[in-house]
């Protein structure tokens, strides 16, 4: 023992020390030579000399944000200790966190005042009509925050006095985007709290941001002004800026400075940088327990991504958290097919005859088409096309071929004897639902599938697999959709859609007025065919009839049990198919998922509203031989049939069952037992994730330059930082950063799993309030629009708002007095959801104080936001003498349609209209609400009461000024309204320019973790054949600033410059409306 312990210590004494820095530390700040940071979603502490790092906090929630008080003594930090993000602070040396912040809202710490008493922080909890920060400042010694007076502010920082303060007043949408120059670009501005002055940092539409006012009294920040992102400082004195750090092609995420030095971060590293002396990469290693990177066992069937059913239904298939499992409809255990972290294996499937299962997976790198037994143990493995992601996969019912489509909207086939692939067809048109609904021919030898038209119908065409030829069946008059067939290969089923015509522009917001529906239709693809459901009449049968049956059952016994008879073999004719077409039933609704068995029926899903008004999806089935509908199973979102035909696997929500393909759902129903516990080997997961999340961009982004980038380089540059990944929050930092090479607008990430938190606590009432020397005053009570009801229910205190008198105290809850001097909101903790009594009246008066029992909520937005909205309708109203009307477009989704409908028409008598899209936030295409401005008057009818107003044709519309308020928080679709308002020269764009997001997000697949990253599948050039909007937005004919000393008064600078405008546009405006002319004389009359 003892020569072995010799060995040892001889061996580990020759054995080289390597003391490799951590990676990803990011979010430094500096004092001294002490040096914060975060990392691992935890907040560390070292020194400018490197080193090993001390670890300050350890939580399963997210610590970050960390500031060092100017004398050095605390850390303010970000923290998500009572599952909400609040504001914290810690002694320098560590220890327990002392909670500043108690509203549900996210707060977050960006500094300090320059006495170290008060920790300035950024809430959205007062903001309206969106959740965009403000500023405020709270004791180190808790109590009630204090707000700054600007309107809006994302971040900030003092200057030695504590007089002045520099600030972003815009936040952004995507802090990652490179060479970003769109209009949420706005100079820093710098402001005097005592006398709100103010004025901008020199400015050239650059993104400048974190701004810091050193204690040698100049401004520090990252602008790209460079182009790539460096860190600069602005002199107050001499009125000049100067670049600090030098970088040239990849950009400085994050800084923090003290004095003369800056640390920054620059691609995974640390730096500290004197100003006059080249930068030092730091060497700092994290060596600490970090949890969240073991190896851990997670319940995979929280992620499951497809599933299917075994022929005789014995077992369910199931892809989840990247595995193919194989699990017992009633007896035996989960059996896992495959096992890895560092691959991803999806869209399993079960071939018909019970021998094989397929599935897609990514192990070499790029996803490959691997056939294994029912075991797992594998048979083949068929190459692809080196690149894209791959799903609906689909086995013929021979079990020799599958289909399966690709990024590309391609079809494909592939061969399982001799692992032949074959591209089939692709479908052309960009679409969030381009799917091609491939479905095979009982003998195996045609595939009907649909794809787009230019006119982005459906049409039908089938695919002979023994001819390799595709026919086109329909002509796109019709949307076709789900093509499947039942026991027969001369007939195919399809729904079919003859109002479609609406919904086919699905970029329009027009089409959010139109719900289509369809119908069940067969079409015979033999002009020989006997149609279906011929008329019946029942009558007596034929003498001898009985044994003529008999003899012919035991023909077609001898049949079957001739080995020598094989499948007739389908025979087509697509000439004149679509004269061979028919209803199957008269019904129609939203229905989808069509498909056959070997019965010939036909089973659907269909989408419609209950016996409660709810909308829900419920399984229905077309019976062949009753030719009647029936209902299998309500609340159905998928469902896979067995081959045998007799079962159906269905999905409701997130569990499964097995029920009876003829009977339907029931107490025989057997729910499938899902417990599929996998080992997470995360470091190989998160390898396998920042592959995917690089090849997502390259199979799925809009054009395929990467806007200039050189993607392989940036594979190279980022992989390496993988390794130093130990939180899932690490990884969506480095996948955010590396999407944001490409420099586009709508980049965005999720991270996936994460450790759990506790969830918020505290309750809101819906009020404003103040602390004064009596107590807690009210200072308004939101009610919610009187017929928004949504709004209006939620409102806490709205139903008794006219029993409480101006001038209240809000006195006690649950008949605890309230504590002035503590933080309100501390003692509203444990109230959320819940209905509690408080108690309202004037302090020291209790004789005429009043309870109240209300329900409390957690987020006061919506009330906020409806407040915003009739207080802004009202004082146009009152401003412009009722000749204006005012409409908020939140977006050009539903609720923009919902807000223009709801404020224009009952407004549209008035001579001028202001759209209000600020805070927009995008959709879709808002050809609805232009095509609505841009009406103009064609007649009239009469009205014959008096006094005989017309009816105006057309019957809504605005024939005065038109005025559009736009900002930088308008975007996407939000950006192409106030394009389009200005392309048809509809009226004065007043405002600040907006975002500059023009490109559209859908179809990426989420990562095997649940996580998500975007890549933009659509770009928007103009009638000249020019890219526009992306990258810059749509800038206002006016230009408006909103100026503190104007915003902190209660004013809106932006919508009297909008009033201004519309009424001078209606000077001299006489109205159009003509009086009824003189009644007509249309009879002869003699003289």
């Amino acid at each position: 023992m003892r020569l072995k312990g010799i060995f040892l210590t001889i061996m580990l004494a020759i054995l080289p020390v390597v003391s490799a820095a951590t990676q990803l530390l990011r979010q430094p700040d500096l004092h001294g030579n002490t040096l914060v940071f975060t990392y691992a979603n935890d907040i560390y502490k070292s020194t400018t000399g490197g080193g090993k790092a001390t670890r300050l906090t350890s939580f399963q929630g997210s610590e970050s944000q960390p500031i060092i008080s100017p004398d050095g003594k605390y850390i303010a930090f970000t923290g998500e200790y009572e599952g909400n993000r609040d504001v914290f602070v810690v002694s320098i040396d560590g220890g327990e966190p002392q909670r500043l912040t108690f509203h549900p809202g996210p707060d977050a710490a960006i500094g300090w005042t320059p006495d170290s008493q008060q920790v300035l922080f950024s809430s959205p909890r007062f903001s309206a009509p969106r959740n965009w920060q403000q500023l405020f400042t709270v004791n180190i010694a808790g109590g009630n925050p204090k707000q700054l007076p600007m309107q809006r502010a994302f971040d900030g920082a003092y200057d030695s006095s504590g007089n002045n303060l520099v600030f972003r007043r815009s936040g952004f949408w995507d802090r990652g985007w490179r060479n970003y120059r769109g209009g949420q670009n706005q100079a820093l501005r710098v402001i005097n709290i005592n006398s709100l002055k103010e004025y901008d940092l020199p400015f050239n539409n650059d993104f400048e941001v974190d701004p810091e006012w050193s204690s040698n009294g100049d401004i520090y920040y990252l602008s790209n002004r460079s182009k790539v992102t460096n860190v600069f400082k602005y002199s107050p004195q001499s009125k000049s800026i100067s670049q600090i750090t030098q970088h040239d092609k990849f950009d400085v995420m994050g800084f923090a400075v003290d004095g003369d030095r800056v640390v920054y971060e620059h691609l995974g590293d640390l730096y500290l940088q004197n100003e006059s002396a080249k930068a030092r990469k730091l060497n700092i290693e994290v060596v600490a327990d970090l949890y969240w990177a073991r190896s851990n066992y997670v319940d995979a069937h929280k992620r499951i991504t497809g599933f299917d059913v075994s022929p005789s239904a014995q077992r369910a298939l199931f892809t989840a958290r990247g595995d193919v499992w194989s699990i017992p409809v009633e007896h035996g255990s989960p059996r896992a097919l495959t096992d890895s972290s560092g691959a991803r294996e999806h869209a399993a499937t079960w071939s018909p005859d019970g021998q094989f299962i397929a599935w897609f997976s990514d192990r070499s790198g790029e996803y490959e088409l691997i056939i294994a037994n029912q075991l797992g143990k594998e048979q083949a493995t068929i190459t692809l096309a080196g690149k894209g992601f791959y799903d609906e996969l689909s086995w013929s019912p021979d079990s020799n071929r599958l289909i399966f489509t690709d990024s590309e909207q391609q079809l494909w086939v592939a061969n399982r004897k001799n692992q032949t692939t074959k591209i089939i067809d692709a479908n052309k048109r960009v679409n969030p639902e381009w799917h091609m609904m491939a479905s095979w021919s009982p003998d195996s030898q045609y595939v009907a599938y649909t794809k787009q038209g230019v006119n982005s119908f459906r049409e039908l065409h089938l695919y002979s697999i023994s001819q390799r030829k595709t026919s086109q069946l329909t002509d796109g008059m019709v949307e076709v959709t789900w093509p499947t067939w039942g026991d027969s290969n001369e007939v195919l089923y399809f729904l079919g859609s003859v109002d479609f015509g609406p919904k086919a522009p699905w970029l329009d917001m027009s089409s959010l007025s139109f719900t289509p529906k369809y119908q069940i239709y067969y079409g015979l693809l033999n002009s020989e065919a006997a149609p279906l459901f011929p008329q019946r009449s029942d009558e007596e049968p034929a003498p001898n009839a009985d044994d003529k049956d008999t003899d012919d059952k035991n023909t077609n016994k001898n049949d079957e049990d001739d080995e020598s008879v094989t499948t007739k073999k389908s025979v087509v004719e697509v000439e004149a198919f679509a004269e061979r077409i028919m209803p199957v039933s008269g019904k129609s609704g939203q229905f989808s998922h069509l498909s056959g068995d070997s019965e010939g029926n036909l089973y659907f899903l269909s989408k419609h509203m209950d016996n409660k008004g709810d909308e829900q999806t419920s399984l229905m089935m077309f019976n062949a031989k009753e030719r009647e509908i029936k209902k299998l199973a309500d609340k159905i979102s998928d469902f896979k049939i067995a081959a045998s035909g007799d079962f159906i696997m269905v999905k409701s929500g997130t569990a499964y069952r097995l029920i009876n393909a003829e009977m339907g759902s029931g107490e025989d129903d057997k729910a499938i037992k899902l417990a599929l516990s996998k080992r997470v080997d995360y470091a190989k997961e998160w390898q396998q994730i920042f592959r995917e999340a690089w090849r997502f961009q390259r199979d799925f982004l809009y054009v395929d330059n990467f806007h200039g980038a050189d993607w392989d380089e940036i594979y190279d540059v980022y992989k390496p930082l993988v390794a130093s990944v130990r939180h899932p929050v690490d990884l969506t930092y480095l996948l955010d950063t590396l999407g944001g090479e490409i420099a586009i607008g709508h980049s965005y990430t999720a991270t996936g799993d994460k450790p759990k938190t506790a969830k918020p606590r505290v309750g809101l009432l819906g009020i404003d309030f103040e602390i004064n020397h009596k107590g807690v005053a009210l200072k308004h009570i939101y009610t919610g629009e009187s017929f928004v009801a949504g709004a209006n229910l939620m409102a806490p205190l709205g139903a008794v708002a006219h029993l409480i008198e101006d001038g209240s105290y809000l006195l006690a809850v649950n008949g605890k007095p309230l504590d002035k001097a503590k933080n309100v909101y501390s003692q509203f903790e444990g109230t959320l959801g819940q209905v509690i009594t408080v108690t309202i009246g004037e302090p020291g008066d209790l004789s005429n104080a009043q309870d109240f029992v209300v329900k409390t909520i957690g987020n006061e937005n919506e009330l906020r936001k409806q407040h915003w909205v009739e207080q802004n309708r009202k004082y146009v109203e009152e401003k412009s003498n009722g000749r204006l009307a005012y409409i908020w477009v939140p977006d050009t989704a539903e609720d923009g349609y919902n807000s223009f409908n709801r404020y224009y028409y009952p407004q549209a008598n008035k001579p001028g209209v202001i759209i209000d899209e600020r805070f927009n936030h995008g959709g879709f295409i808002a050809d609805y609400i232009i095509n609505v401005l841009r009406r103009e008057l064609n007649g009239f009818f009469n009205n014959p009461f008096a006094p005989k107003q017309p009816l105006t044709s057309p019957a809504a519309g605005t024939w005065g000024s038109k005025v559009m308020l736009i900002n930088e928080v308008s975007g996407s679709g939000g950006d192409m309204l106030p394009y389009m308002f200005n392309y048809y020269d509809l009226g004065k764009l007043v405002g600040k320019r907006t975002w500059g997001g023009l490109v559209g997000i859908w179809g990426v697949p989420d990562f095997l973790d649940g996580g998500m990253m975007t890549a933009p599948r659509s770009g928007f050039y103009d009638t000249e054949g020019q890219w526009q909007v992306e990258n810059y937005g749509v800038a206002p004919d006016i230009n408006v600033e909103q100026w503190t000393n104007k915003t902190a008064k209660g004013e809106d600078p932006q919508l009297d410059k909008a009033i201004e405008v519309g009424l001078a546009e209606l000077k001299g405006y006489k109205s159009p409306i003509k009086p009824q002319p003189k009644a007509p004389v249309r009879v002869p009359v003699h003289k």
